[in-house]
Formats: structure tokens, sequence, C-alpha cells
């Protein structure tokens, strides 16, 4: 099969690989064990590296890896990532990792293979919220491993969400001061979504927060209409979640600005191209 209109893609959309298949974690709203199963699967590091390098050899200098949670194995990420120092030298690379999985010898060891980006599942700043969806994580961890990885100089993209079933004003608000104290160089928010598949669409169903005629294409993650939290009123948590989505689009904001004069922003300019970085640093400046 060939992609038609290849050439209308921008080239930074074919820096996407895979390492690993599966995840061993139990979120309750996620259903990547549905896919892929709670078994790991590992390609070996070898063969990562040649995809890494077929990547680079179309012009590219940075690969993002889609895997659910990266590094989820030590002796495997430590072979990964010497093969990629040793096989692929300069490369810049991009992942997700689990909260409980960040130390200072990990994130150095992945810093010194490219790593320059991290994102992290957070989801609540607050631990009531945290055990019942089953994140295996507390908040003052989760922060502690902010400060890991920024203080290797990675950026960092956080995942947070709000409207949890069991979510109340108090633990919602909880979540509003942790993402203000995030430091963070990206907040990607989302308002609770109970998906097919999910543990978390048959409890919401169990409830009856999700009726018979639920047309799952009105409900995404930062859909107007996402409402599963009883405990709130809904013109009260809609106050609230718009009051939250202009803190963090403010937020936001003020880190691409900050990130337009980051180390990074060369290599950026390289793989973008000129013309289209400039576009890019407009629309930020802009506030677009």
């Amino acid at each position: 099969q060939v992609l038609r209109g290849y050439q209308t893609y921008p080239l930074n959309a074919f820096n996407h690989i895979f390492a690993t298949r599966g995840c061993p974690y139990t979120c309750f709203f996620c259903a990547s064990h549905k896919i892929w199963s709670r078994k790991v699967r590992f390609r070996s590091p070898c063969n990562v590296v040649a995809e890494i390098n077929s990547i680079r050899a179309k012009g590219l200098s940075s690969v993002v890896f889609e895997d659910d949670t990266f590094g989820v194995n030590k002796e495997y990420l430590n072979a990964l990532c010497g093969e990629i120092r040793k096989g692929s030298p300069g490369v810049k690379w991009a992942c997700e990792i689990h909260v409980n999985l960040v130390n200072d010898e990990t994130i150095q060891l992945m810093k010194q293979a490219g790593c320059y980006a991290i994102k992290l599942g957070i989801e609540s700043g607050n631990n009531d919220i945290l055990k019942r969806i089953r994140k295996n994580i507390t908040i003052e961890n989760a922060l502690k491993a902010c400060r890991i990885i920024k203080k290797h100089g990675i950026e960092l993209h956080v995942f947070y969400m709000i409207g949890f079933p069991e979510e109340t004003e108090e633990t919602l608000l909880d979540t509003i001061n942790a993402i203000k104290s995030t430091k963070c160089d990206r907040v990607i928010y989302s308002i609770f979504t109970p998906y097919p598949g999910t543990e978390a669409f048959d409890i919401c169903k169990a409830k009856g927060l999700i009726k018979d005629d639920f047309d799952v294409s009105l409900y995404y993650h930062q859909s107007p209409a996402n409402y599963f939290c009883p405990n709130i009123p809904r013109e009260r948590f809609r106050e609230l979640a718009s009051a939250a989505e202009k803190m963090i689009d403010r937020k936001n904001r003020m880190n691409r600005i900050r990130r337009l004069f980051s180390v990074n922003t060369l290599w950026r300019i390289k793989e973008l191209g000129l013309g289209k970085s400039l576009r890019k640093a407009i629309r930020v400046l802009g506030g677009k």
C-alpha cells in the first residue's frame, strides 16, 4: 500500500514509533489492555534503532515513542538506551513514562541517549481520586517525579483530568491547585470521558450516568457535554471547568513563548524548515 498524497504531509508526521506493545498498569479509564493486552512485548533494541535510522534518513532528527509506558522494564531500557547511543548518536526522542518509573538514574540514562521530552500521566491532584482510578501513585510522588525530570533539563508534558465519577468540588480544586504548582512545559488537559470497553464506562453505566441513548461521538476529552460527576451540580462543574481551562491556556501560552528561546529550538527549526518555524512562532506569540 502507498500512502496517497504523501508529499502533502509534514515530514514529522512520520517520526512516531513503538519499542513495546502492552501496558501492565490498570488505570480504570484506559482501554489499552483491550488492544495490546497487559503483557508487554519488546522489540529488540537493534530493530528499534534500525527504524530510527530509517526515519533519520528521510531528513528527520527526532522520533516519538508511542509506547503506552516507556521504560517499564529497566534491563530493556538500559539496553535500548545503550543501543541508541551507539547506533544512532545525536537523535532526539520523546516518550511517555509512568510516575513510579521516574528516578535520577533512569532519567539521566534517557537524557544521555537523546531524550528531550517526557509525558507524565498525573491525572488528579487528590490522592483519594488517584486511588479510586487506580493510578497507583500519590500526588506527592508525581510532583517529585516532575522535579527530577526538569532537573535533568528535559521538557515535561503532564496529563491532568477532571470530572471523575467520585469527584467532588474539593477534589477538583485539589487538581486545579496541583496544576498551578506543577513545574512543567505543557499541561495536557482532559475532562473525564468514559469510553466503551473501559471499566470506567461500565461503572458510569451502573451508576446511571450513561443512558441507553448515549452517543459516544458527542463525548471527547474537552467536550463541554462531558458531565459524569454527580457530586457536583452540572452548572457548577461547568463553571469550575471553564475556570480551569482558562488558567491552563494561560499557563501553556506562557510556556510556549518560553520554549521559543529554549535549546531545542535550533534543531526544531532545522526539522520543520525556516518558513514553517516562523509561522508557528508568529501563531504562538499571537496567542493561537
